[in-house]
């Protein structure tokens, strides 16, 4: 697979998960033996990240990425990602403060 191919699936992944909220595509597009190197998630495997994501549905329903660089580099993948959400619900033990947010993350 090209690098803009899978640029293009990593893309539509995250668009699938945190925009449309499609839990599935964790099953479509992991490996079942998937492991985020998240110290918020302390599980390997699917059922975890699952976990961790509804936890944004939950408290940050509105998540959106605002910028993504993602470079594929031979075997490997690097995303930046800008994201904005507003704290509606309980999020990481806290409860809803109706803030906006904006952070940064790299996955790779």
């Amino acid at each position: 697979m090209n690098t803009d191919k899978i640029r293009q699936r990593f893309l539509d992944f995250r668009r699938r998960l945190y925009v449309d909220h499609d839990l599935s595509a964790v099953d479509d597009y992991l490996h079942p033996e998937f492991r985020s190197d998240s110290p918020l998630i302390r599980e390997a495997g699917i059922a975890a990240y699952k976990q961790f994501v509804q936890g944004f549905y939950r408290g940050v329903p509105d998540l959106r990425p605002v910028e993504q660089f993602v470079l594929v580099e031979g075997g490997y993948l690097m995303a930046m990602t800008s994201w904005t959400a507003t704290h509606t619900g309980p999020f990481l033990g806290r409860e809803p403060t109706g803030k906006k947010l904006m952070f940064s993350t790299a996955d790779r």
